[in-house]
């Protein structure tokens, strides 16, 4: 059985101007989204209240403009820290999977993206410490 929280039922009479032309349907969906963009109510429990699914609560917020995730200085720090990881990740996978052209002229390894370890001219033997050789298979066969 999943657990439920508590839940409390706030009965709120607003009286709105005519030149408003809110229904109260519109007026609840404003006041969901806005307890969601500060916190006070996850994008679950907003979507919940509304009758709608998450995908779609995001897209109403989006739509009013609202923000849809909150970052701390601290959270932006650490994602900045992540991407520039990520990046240098990358670039030095791109060194193996392209060499330049004074590499290709020493010893020849390739990195095929399919099977992700590096293989010998020709393509057809792993070389020495791959994955693959360490397991003592390659091709589904033993090496």
């Amino acid at each position: 059985m999943g657990h439920t929280d508590p839940t409390q039922v706030i009965t709120i009479r607003l009286e709105l101007p005519a030149s408003v032309p809110l229904s109260e349907q519109e007026a609840r969906e404003i006041l969901v989204l806005k307890l969601v963009e500060e916190g006070y109510l996850s994008q679950s429990e907003g979507a919940r209240l509304l009758g709608i699914s998450r995908a779609e609560l995001i897209e109403r917020m989006t739509q009013a403009k609202m923000a849809v995730a909150r970052y701390t200085p601290e959270d932006l720090a650490r994602e900045t820290e992540t991407l520039h990881w990520l990046q240098q990740q990358r670039a030095m996978s791109n060194r193996v999977l392209y060499p330049s052209p004074s590499q290709s002229s020493q010893k020849q390894q390739l990195m095929t993206p399919s099977l992700r370890f590096p293989l010998r001219a020709g393509g057809t033997e792993p070389v020495c410490g791959s994955p693959r050789e360490a397991e003592g298979t390659y091709g589904g066969g033993q090496l």
